[in-house]
């Protein structure tokens, strides 16, 4: 059986702009959520779900860093009317 993961984050907060890419130990907030996904061995593949190219060029300089395979990430893009 596949089991899929899906982290949504996108780009237009109300409240904290920006909040997915802040920084928590100088990663942005995305890459721990998606690290502990990957590092869980859980999912056969994750579905990460956002509105802003920035977030996934962050997160996969993130994951580079810590030389974390990205290869289960599936990238969905949504137009910021889907948002």
């Amino acid at each position: 059986m596949e089991i899929i993961g899906f982290v949504p984050a996108r780009s237009g907060s109300s409240r904290l702009k920006n909040k997915n890419i802040r920084k928590l130990n100088g990663k942005p907030l995305i890459f721990w959520t998606l690290k502990q996904a990957i590092n869980s061995k859980l999912f056969s593949k994750i579905i990460f779900s956002t509105d802003s190219k920035n977030y996934v060029r962050l997160l996969f300089k993130s994951l580079k860093e810590e030389n974390i395979p990205k290869n289960k990430i599936v990238i969905d893009f949504r137009s910021k009317r889907e948002s």
